[in-house]
């Protein structure tokens, strides 16, 4: 009888992990698989799907403020270590009225989701790597320090990968794994977030 108490346990066990345990496995591949994920408490005229973020308020017509920039940030503080994110530009919108429709980097402080996240500020340090003309940009406090020729531009369905190695400083970039070399030396006494700024796109971390 307790032979037979024994091989019922057993079967239920077995039959419950069989339902449960794949279900559960997805759930958590698929986190693992993503490297960070967007704050959406400063957000602005942003919308979030989980991993994506867009920005559909830009109507298109140039002139006047700040052309409907909008900042998305990552929530992971990066002060060691090296961090990589995967970044793929779903939808890229070229509205002619300026050359920072999109860019893509990290930066120090999180605080400017409605409007363009290298704004000149005190405090800030800030990097950013160009779609529309492929060129690398950094701010630091109220005024650029560095704007010349990088890289390779990108748009739609192009997958930008950021590299930032806190033990040397090095931030480079991938497009569509295409080493796109070392970006900037980034100041290694801060810390850093992923930092995306869109007008009319459509951004997604894949990982």
């Amino acid at each position: 009888m307790k032979k037979i108490i024994l091989f019922l346990l057993l079967l239920f066990s077995y039959s419950v992990n069989a339902q449960i345990i794949p279900s559960f496995q997805g759930v958590y591949d698929k986190k693992l698989g993503v490297s960070d994920a967007w704050d959406t408490s400063n957000s602005g005229d942003l919308t979030f799907d989980g991993n994506t973020v867009t920005h559909t308020g830009f109507s298109g017509v140039c002139g006047g403020g700040n052309y409907g920039w909008m900042s998305a940030y990552g929530t992971e503080e990066i002060s060691s270590g090296t961090k990589t994110w995967k970044i793929k530009v779903g939808n890229f919108v070229d509205s002619n009225c300026n050359v920072f429709d999109l860019v893509i980097g990290i930066v120090n402080l999180k605080n400017k989701g409605d409007n363009y996240y290298w704004v000149a500020q005190s405090g800030v340090q800030a990097y950013c790597y160009n779609a529309q003309s492929g060129v690398k940009h950094k701010m630091t406090g109220t005024s650029w320090s560095s704007t010349s020729s990088y890289g390779a531009s990108y748009g739609t369905d192009d997958v930008i990968k950021v590299s930032l190695n806190m033990s040397n400083g090095e931030l480079r970039y991938y497009k569509n794994d295409v080493d796109q070399g070392v970006a900037f030396t980034v100041n290694t006494s801060l810390s850093y977030y992923l930092g995306v700024g869109l007008q009319g796109a459509e951004i997604v971390i894949i990982q």
